[in-house]
C-alpha cells in the first residue's frame, strides 16, 4: 500500500486525521498504511485506546485495565471496568434542527425523522417496556422491518440495558421460533405485515405462533411509524451505563452450515469495531447520509446503525431493490442525496445485467462510496461500477456475521483495484495459512486471525462450556481463529476471496474457489448465475456445475471455457441448467447446504427454507437428490 499522506485526496480522509494525530501521539511516522496496520496489531491495547480518545468515546467509569489476554483467544477482555452506552453515543449527536433517519420504500412512501421525533419515540417505547418490567440483561426479540420505528425500539431497548435480537418478517414462523426459542426474551416487538414487489404479506399468523410457541414471551409490541414533533429534552433519556463486555446483541448465523448459532456481541466491542470500520475505512463522517441495504436479520443492519454513532444520517429502505424499475434504489439516492450507498455483491451484478442504461444511477457527485459485500464483487462487476462512478470510492469488504464487521475493506484516499479487497482492517491481525499453520503470501489458504480482534463473539448463547465457539473457529489451528474464507494476500497487501474454504474445489491436489469459476462462467455470454460443487461421496468424486441461462449453452461450450480459462481438471463431470439458484436473504449462495442435500442429508436438517429469499429454487436439488441417490445404489 502507498503512503497515504503521498495523496491529496487523502488529507480529506478521517483515516488520515487518525493517523496524524497518532503520529503525533506516539512521536513517529507511519511511511505506509501497511506500517500503520502493523503497529496497530502489534500494539493492540495501545490501538484502541487511542481509536476510543480519537472518536471521544464516554466512559462513565474509567477503564483500570484496557486489554487482559487469558491462555486462548476467547478469554481475551477489553477495557476491563469502564462502563458506557450505545444509545448515549448515539444521542450525543444530537440536534434540534437535524434529521436522524431518513425513510422510503417500495410504495413510494418517505418519512424523515428529526432528532427530536427520534427521541421522542425512544422514550415512547422505553417507558412502555419500563412499564413491562424490562430490565438490564433481558432479551428483546424484534420481528421487524428496517424502519426508523425499529432503530427507536433498538435505542429504548440498549438504553435500559436489555439484549436486542431480531428477524424480518420475511422469515416463516419455523425459522424465527427456531431462533428467538435460543435465547429466551421477556418481550416481542413486531410488525403485523410487509409490502414485498407490490404485494402485501400478513404475519399476525406467525406471531400468534410465536407468543404460543416461546413461553417465555410475556408482552408484544406492534411498531408504528407515528413519528410527531413532540416536545421533550434530550435530559429525560436516561441510559443504563454497562461494561464494555456487557452483551448488546445476539446476531443469528444464516443457517447455510446447521442449525442457526446466537452469537453474542460486547458493547463496547461494537462502538469502537464500527466507529473504526465506518469511520476510518469508509470514511463516514458527522453528516453524511449513510445507506445499505438490508433486512434485520443480516448483519448489516446492525453495522449499518454504526452511523448513528459517526453522527452520519441513517437512510433505510424497505421493498425489492429492483421494484417498481431498475432504478428504485438509486432514486431514493438521489432523493436524499446519499453519500454512502451499499448493498449485496449480488445486486450489483444483477443492476448491471438488467440495464446499461440506469439514469438516475448516473451523475450522482454526492456519492462518497459505494460498497459492497455478502459475497465476491466480481471484478467486471466492480471495474464496471468504476466506470459509472469515476469520483467514488468502489470497495468491498469482507467479513461476517461472527464479528459483526469486516476483516478486510476499503483504504480511503486510495484506488481499488476490480476484484479485490484493499486492506486488512486496522487492528484486525489477518493472515493467510497454508494446512500446516504457516503464513503464506500470493497462494490461495485460509484465512484466519492470529491475535484477538474487540468485536469476536464474547460467546454463543447457551454454549457454557464454549463448544460451539471453539468448534467453529478454533478446530484447525491451535488459538488461531479459522474464518472459513479461501483467500489470498498479494504482495501489495490487497486480497482476494475465493469463496469459502470449505466448498473450495481440489481436484487432482489443484484447490481452486468456486468464486473463480462463477467469475469466468459470467464472461460466457448468456450464463446469469451458477453454483459448482465439488461432489466427493460414496465413492464418486465429481465436479457439477449448476447454471442460470438466459439462452441455451452446451455442456461442451461450457467446457471448452473453463479448460481454456482457467483448467483442465476444473471442467465439470456434469452440468444442468436451472431456473434459479437459492439465495438466503442476506445474499449469500447456498453452496454447502446443497452439497449435504445432494450427499443426501435431509433439506430440512442443513437449511432452513424460510431464511431463504427463493426457497422454490432448492426443490430442484431436492428431486435431483432423488436421482443421484438412485444412481448411487
Amino acid at each position: 500500500m502507498g503512503n497515504l499522506s503521498g495523496r491529496k485526496r487523502a488529507m480529506e480522509t478521517r483515516l488520515q486525521s487518525f493517523q496524524n494525530q497518532l503520529e503525533q501521539q506516539l512521536e513517529r511516522e507511519f511511511k505506509t498504511y501497511a506500517e500503520l496496520h502493523q503497529y496497530s496489531v502489534n500494539n493492540l491495547g495501545e490501538f484502541w485506546q487511542f481509536l476510543a480518545e480519537f472518536f471521544e468515546i464516554k466512559f462513565f467509569d474509567q477503564p483500570q485495565r484496557i486489554l487482559e489476554t487469558g491462555g486462548h483467544l476467547i478469554d481475551t477482555r477489553w477495557f476491563t471496568g469502564a462502563t458506557l452506552s450505545y444509545t448515549y453515543e448515539v444521542f450525543k449527536h444530537f440536534r434540534p434542527d437535524g434529521i436522524a433517519v431518513h425513510y422510503s420504500d417500495e410504495e413510494g412512501n418517505s418519512l424523515s425523522v428529526s432528532w427530536p421525533s427520534l427521541l421522542a419515540k425512544v422514550l415512547h417505547y422505553k417507558n412502555i417496556f419500563d412499564q413491562y418490567g424490562l430490565k438490564k440483561g433481558d432479551r428483546v426479540a424484534g420481528y421487524v422491518l428496517n424502519r426508523p420505528d425499529t432503530v427507536a425500539a433498538f435505542l429504548a431497548t440498549n438504553a435500559l440495558g436489555a439484549i436486542w435480537a431480531s428477524c424480518p418478517p420475511e422469515f416463516g414462523d419455523k425459522a424465527v421460533q427456531d431462533r428467538f426459542e435460543l435465547i429466551e426474551p421477556r418481550l416481542l416487538v413486531a410488525h403485523t405485515g410487509y409490502t414485498f414487489r407490490g404485494k402485501y404479506f400478513d404475519r399476525s399468523e406467525v406471531l400468534k405462533k410465536l407468543e404460543e410457541k416461546i413461553p417465555s414471551i410475556e408482552h408484544s409490541i406492534i411498531l408504528d411509524l407515528d413519528f410527531k414533533e413532540k416536545s421533550c429534552e434530550l435530559d429525560q433519556l436516561t441510559f443504563e451505563k454497562v461494561g464494555f463486555d456487557h452483551p448488546i446483541w445476539i446476531l443469528f448465523s444464516s443457517g447455510t452450515t446447521g442449525k442457526p448459532k446466537a452469537i453474542t456481541h460486547r458493547t463496547g466491542g461494537m462502538i469502537l469495531e464500527h466507529c473504526k470500520a465506518l469511520g476510518l475505512h469508509q470514511d463516514v463522517h458527522s453528516g453524511d447520509r449513510y445507506f445499505w441495504y438490508s433486512t434485520t436479520g443480516w448483519m448489516m443492519y446492525n453495522y449499518s446503525l454504526g452511523s448513528l454513532l459517526l453522527g452520519a444520517t441513517l437512510c433505510l429502505y424497505h421493498g425489492d431493490s429492483f421494484y417498481p424499475n431498475p432504478d428504485r434504489l438509486w432514486e431514493f439516492a438521489r432523493e436524499f442525496k446519499i453519500n454512502h450507498f451499499g448493498h449485496g455483491s449480488v445486486y450489483f451484478s444483477h443492476l448491471l445485467s438488467k440495464s446499461s442504461k440506469l439514469s438516475s444511477a448516473a451523475h450522482q457527485p454526492q456519492l462518497k462510496s459505494i460498497g459492497a459485500t455478502g459475497s465476491v464483487l466480481h471484478k467486471e462487476v466492480a471495474a464496471a461500477l468504476k466506470q459509472r462512478f469515476p469520483k467514488t470510492h468502489i470497495i468491498s469488504l469482507s467479513g461476517g456475521t461472527d464479528v459483526c464487521s469486516a476483516f478486510l475493506g476499503g483504504l480511503p484516499g486510495s484506488e481499488s483495484k476490480p476484484g479485490e479487497l484493499q486492506c486488512k482492517l486496522l487492528g484486525a491481525a489477518v493472515e493467510i495459512f497454508d494446512e500446516k499453520g504457516e503464513k503464506i503470501i500470493n497462494t490461495p489458504g485460509e484465512l484466519v486471525l492470529t491475535a484477538p480482534l474487540i468485536s469476536m463473539p464474547l460467546y454463543f448463547w447457551n454454549d457454557s462450556k464454549h463448544s460451539k465457539y471453539l468448534s467453529s473457529y478454533y478446530a484447525d489451528y491451535q488459538n488461531v481463529w479459522r474464518h472459513g474464507d479461501w483467500a489470498e494476500e498479494t504482495t501489495q497487501g490487497s486480497f482476494i476471496i475465493y469463496g469459502r474454504s470449505d466448498a473450495t474445489l481440489n481436484r487432482h491436489g489443484v484447490r481452486i474457489g468456486t468464486a473463480e469459476i462463477d467469475q469466468s462462467l459470467k464472461q460466457i455470454d448468456g450464463v446469469e448465475d451458477s453454483l459448482v460443487l465439488h461432489f466427493n461421496h460414496k465413492g464418486q468424486d465429481e465436479l457439477l456445475l449448476f447454471v442460470k441461462t438466459a439462452k441455451d449453452l452446451s455442456t461442451q461450450e461450457i467446457n471448452q471455457h473453463l479448460k481454456t480459462k482457467l483448467s483442465p481438471r476444473h471442467q465439470a463431470d456434469r452440468i444442468w441448467q436451472v431456473d434459479d439458484l437459492p439465495y438466503t436473504l442476506s445474499g449469500k449462495k447456498l453452496e454447502i447446504p446443497i452439497r449435504k442435500i445432494l450427499e443426501g442429508q435431509s433439506p430440512a436438517e442443513v437449511v432452513s427454507l424460510e431464511a431463504l429469499r427463493n426457497p422454490e429454487a432448492i426443490q430442484f436439488f431436492i428431486d435431483l437428490n432423488n436421482t443421484l441417490y438412485e444412481s448411487k445404489h
